[in-house]
């Protein structure tokens, strides 16, 4: 240890432990505090690592899922209509972002659940999002 962490710890009233000798336990406020804090912060980082472990097992989970699951490639208009659904989108004002007519976004959305193979289109968004082909975060206005 550098001679002025040393010095930093004896300033501070605090005892190092000698080697060898009987057990060591703190004799003052400020070890046992740093003592006790040393115990928190090495059980956090056991629950910090426990969590690593089961957040690394469920993105496992979910590549597997992902790579079972396959949806078949969709138009750029077809995966428009299902990412205005993902995010709540109604086919008006799909349309008029999109610059279509509702019944050619309404014909989109059929077809794209149609491809899917879904009942519905809540079915058709939750299993294009779980398989990557759109997010649910805000589409951007897109131009015929």
């Amino acid at each position: 240890m550098p001679d002025g962490r040393l010095a930093a710890i004896v300033r501070a009233g605090l005892v190092l432990p000698h080697h060898g000798a009987a057990e060591w336990k703190p004799a003052t406020y400020a070890e046992r505090h740093l003592l006790e804090q040393g115990r928190v912060l090495d059980g956090m980082r056991v629950d910090l690592l426990r969590e690593i472990s089961r957040l690394r097992q469920r993105v496992n989970e979910l590549e597997t899922s992902r790579a079972v699951l396959q949806v078949p490639p969709l138009s750029d208009r077809h995966r428009a209509v299902i990412a205005a659904a993902a995010v709540g989108e109604t086919v008006p004002e799909t349309a008029a972002r999109l610059r279509l007519a509702r019944g050619t976004v309404h014909q989109y959305r059929h077809y794209a659940v149609r491809a899917i193979g879904a009942h519905s289109m809540e079915q058709a968004v939750g299993l294009a999002v779980a398989a990557g082909v759109v997010t649910a975060a805000p589409a951007g206005g897109e131009d015929r």
